[in-house]
């Protein structure tokens, strides 16, 4: 007992000082863990861990955790587990209690199914902000931030049972999939979220509301979750007509951002000592994966930007430019995406070439989004791809073949955006070499709207007049220069409806 107690104290004291207590009983089949401990705000960003012996032939690893500030304050602790060989899951703050085991039935969504195998298993908790919602403004108008004082204290209980549990989880395979012929668009939502982190329903509801909103595609994305991706292949079959692309949504203290077409657990403990996310870009690239920073902008509120230092720029593959609603009870501009969208141009112009995106992040499954949320499919992102697969919305995503509708797919709004020179014509997404470029605008149902064009950073503004509306120009371009479009609504000129880019280079250049 002394060496397991050392060890246990070991791992408290490499995280947070103040370490409590920990104890150990067993009844019968049974057998419980119990540790406990203190934090503060000078512990943000911090990781700690308590160590348990599983015995062999466990079949159900329940776990259970409080926390209480001394001074009444809110809290907050996030909890997960790892088994002696990998990771089992994350909940963030969202479950009190969770199950592990070989049964679906058993095992709480965020957790993965399967074996129990005996060893040393971790329970892993981290220290989100403790400052107020509103740090963020306070630093804003340049005031000092309230300091939230209080101790927090903590509790974690594991229980260890051998009790039957029926067949182990077995998940439907789920090979590549080709849905619909193309090229042509595709209509998607690339953040949403169930049960297997913190959305309220459960995934099979979130899947039904996508498909019943006409999307081809959509990418669930849990926070820290891969619980989620065993059971793609069944809903996969049960909705063969719009595709699932696999995702999850990277959660760190310092920023998220969600992964695609990566089904491997990353480090997200990005707020440690040392920590490199590029190591973490380079194995979900390596994986054939794609990196997409999310809601960049969201310092209020209680919002998390996207500030992981030290991210090479030139590895991210997708911005999410659009997160949400564009309008905010339903007439206020957005003020979190506008700032993303004025960010993604400046990156634009300082030579990075990352395609924006958009996603709902719905955590309500389309149910009610009160005067802040969205449902799913708002905004859409749509994407000119070969066929409709994970493989090819994906590569099309990262070639830039994509606009934004922030209305969603039922928005009549289309546009069709080229260039022509030397006798060739390329769409958005594309780079053209040529000392002059002619470009042609077309745009369908946006009549009274106002159609913006943005060269190298400077907008040009113009009155959509009709729903059958072109506009063409030319233009001699630089090296690393740009143009993208903007569709904005007329009385409201900080509201965008769609974005949409193309990249190009002259050939002197080349």
């Amino acid at each position: 007992m002394s060496d397991y107690r050392s060890r246990v104290i070991i791992a408290l004291a490499l995280a947070l000082t103040p370490v409590a207590a920990f104890s150990q009983s067993s009844q019968a089949d049974n057998m419980r863990y119990s540790f406990e401990g203190t934090y503060n705000v000078k512990d943000w960003g911090n990781y700690l861990y308590h160590s348990f012996a599983v015995p062999p032939d466990v079949t159900v690893i329940r776990v259970k955790y409080s926390y209480v500030s001394d001074n009444g304050s809110p809290a907050t602790l996030d909890i997960g587990i790892f088994d002696p060989e990998k990771y089992r899951g994350w909940s963030g703050s969202t479950r009190k209690e969770f199950t592990v085991s070989e049964s679906r039935a058993l095992t709480s969504d965020a957790y993965l199914p399967g074996e129990i195998p005996p060893g040393e298993w971790r329970i892993i908790l981290g220290v989100p902000n403790m400052e107020p919602e509103t740090a963020a403004l306070y630093r804003m108008l340049g005031m000092k931030v309230p300091s939230r004082k209080a101790v927090v204290s903590y509790r974690v209980e594991v229980e260890l049972s051998r009790e039957p549990v029926g067949p182990p989880f077995m998940a439907v395979p789920r090979p590549a999939v080709v849905l619909k012929p193309g090229p042509a668009w595709f209509a998607g939502d690339l953040h949403c979220h169930s049960t297997h982190s913190d959305g309220a329903y459960p995934l099979e509801e979130v899947i039904k509301f996508a498909h019943g909103q006409g999307l081809d595609f959509i990418a669930p994305t849990e926070h820290n979750s891969i619980s989620h991706l065993p059971y793609l292949g069944e809903l996969q079959d049960r909705y063969p007509d719009m595709l699932i692309i696999s995702g999850f949504e990277y959660t760190t203290y310092v920023g998220h951002a969600n992964i695609f077409g990566f089904e491997q657990f990353s480090d997200f403990r990005a707020s440690a000592d040392g920590f490199d996310v590029n190591r973490v870009i380079d194995e979900v690239h390596s994986g054939s994966g794609y990196f997409s920073p999310n809601h960049p902008a969201s310092f209020l509120g209680g919002g998390i930007p996207y500030l992981i230092p030290g991210t090479d720029w030139e590895k991210v593959d997708f911005y999410e430019v659009t997160n949400g609603r564009t309008r905010i009870y339903d007439f206020i501009p957005n003020p979190i995406n506008l700032n993303a969208l004025m960010l993604w141009d400046g990156m634009l112009r300082h030579g990075h070439r990352i395609t924006a995106i958009g996603g709902s992040d719905d955590h309500q499954a389309g149910h009610d989004q009160g005067k802040l949320g969205s449902r799913i499919g708002t905004p859409a992102t749509m994407v000119w791809a070969e066929e409709l697969s994970s493989k090819a919305i994906l590569r099309a995503m990262k070639s830039g073949r994509v606009y934004i509708l922030n209305e969603g797919p039922k928005s009549a709004v289309r546009i069709d955006f080229t260039a022509t020179a030397n006798g060739n014509r390329v769409m958005m997404g594309d780079l053209i070499e040529a000392d002059e470029v002619r470009f042609q605008v077309r745009v369908e149902k946006a009549n009274r709207k106002t159609l913006v064009i943005v060269e190298n950073g400077l907008p040009m503004y113009l009155p959509i007049i009709g729903d059958h509306f072109e506009h063409q120009f030319t233009r001699k371009p630089r090296a690393g220069g740009y143009i993208r479009l903007e569709i904005k609504s007329g009385h409201l000129p900080k509201i965008r409806d769609c974005f949409w880019s193309l990249l190009f280079r002259p050939a002197r250049c080349g």
